[in-house]
């Protein structure tokens, strides 16, 4: 009896360690599924997101879009700038020109008044010498009579 009270002993001491090692089995297990579950929970909020998602891309799209036109719009205004400076830029030299010529005909003109009125001074002088000569001349002949 000794014996086989011995050998339920062992039998159970090796049941218990069984036990044990599926318990501590399970435990392992319940923390890998505890695990899983919160994976599963968090891919759960990314697929629960995705319409949000969805609706930034949209969104995003519609501003690129947006900005794509706007880049457009900017490049035909900075093509119109570079036409209006080109015609600036032509208007000024032709004005220019026209300014020149201006002067030089401004210039010629202030030489010839310049000019006629060295003349006029000239011919003034002359008539007023003659008008001198002539009442000298007046003078003398009404001191001859």
């Amino acid at each position: 009896m000794e014996d086989q009270s011995k050998f339920f002993n062992v039998i159970i001491d090796k049941t218990n360690q069984k036990l044990n090692s599926f318990q501590a089995q399970i435990i392992v297990l319940e923390s890998q599924l505890q695990m899983a579950v919160d994976e599963r929970n968090a891919y759960k909020k990314q697929v629960d997101e995705l319409p949000a998602l969805n609706f930034n891309i949209i969104e995003f799209e519609n501003i690129k879009k947006e900005y794509e036109h706007c880049k457009n719009e900017l490049s035909k205004s900075q093509e119109e700038i570079s036409t209006y400076e080109s015609l600036v830029f032509s208007l000024e030299n032709k004005n220019n020109e026209k300014l020149k010529v201006l002067q030089d005909k401004n210039a010629e003109l202030e030489r010839q008044v310049n000019s006629g009125s060295s003349y006029l001074r000239d011919q003034n002088e002359t008539l007023l010498q003659e008008i001198r000569r002539l009442k000298a001349e007046m003078a003398e002949m009404s001191i001859r009579k």
